[in-house]
């Protein structure tokens, strides 16, 4: 838990998939560190005292000038998307990226960049949410340089509606 804990960077995320109300839950094993690995493991809350938490495959491993992560599921498919920032120096020169997994994180594909700008001071991404009406996954990056919160409109993906869980849709 420690190695989560940051008075800068949120270093961690969880999002529920709907279709069997399992988390997905995702954090950096260690801040900004040449071993640092984003782990991701699914989380199985049916009960209390006795969770089920099952290690998935890690999202990026032994990765310094990388932090932050957003996780994002498409309810209609079950694909998890983890943003995250990583660049030259952290945290004055990072881009967003992501990287796709579609098949409950047992994977995950390969790193596509989000931002379309130079790399920057970013301190913060942010996947969002979407129920099963469909949406963007539309990840939200803050530039501290500029003071501004920015998505990308050419790098993001269009969400179907899909039949999965509940839930409403978030823009």
């Amino acid at each position: 838990a420690a190695a989560i804990e940051s008075t800068v960077i949120k270093q961690w995320d969880v999002r529920t998939r709907l279709s069997d109300g399992k988390a997905i839950f995702a954090f950096w094993n260690s801040y900004d560190l040449a071993t640092s690995d984003l782990e991701c493991w699914e989380l199985n809350l049916n009960s209390i005292s006795l969770p089920t938490l099952t290690q998935k495959a890690s999202i990026l491993e032994n990765t310094a000038e990388a932090v932050g992560v957003g996780i994002f599921i498409d309810q209609g498919t079950n694909a998890i998307y983890a943003a995250y920032l990583k660049g030259t120096t952290n945290p004055t020169a990072l881009g967003g990226l992501y990287k796709k997994s579609t098949d409950g994180a047992g994977t995950w594909g390969v790193e596509t960049a989000y931002t379309a700008n130079a790399e920057t001071n970013l301190e913060m991404i942010s996947a969002g949410a979407a129920g099963t009406t469909g949406g963007m996954f539309q990840p939200v990056v803050y530039d501290d340089t500029a003071d501004d919160l920015l998505i990308n409109l050419d790098n993001d993906a269009a969400i179907a509606a899909g039949s999965a869980g509940g839930g409403t849709s978030r823009r």
